[in-house]
């Protein structure tokens, strides 16, 4: 028999991480960008 209130803990815990991960991921990813655009503008003599 499964107790219901784990269930739930258990889903809300598991979209907690996913959404942490997407976040992180997306952080990530965009502060790549954000130093790409920098190394371009120094490389360049523009500002971004």
């Amino acid at each position: 028999m499964v107790d219901p209130v784990e269930v739930d803990d258990d889903l809300v815990r598991d979209v907690t991480e996913i959404l942490t991960s997407l976040c992180a991921r997306l952080s990530g990813r965009r502060a790549a960008a954000n130093r790409a655009a920098k190394a371009i503008a120094a490389a360049t003599g523009k500002n971004p």
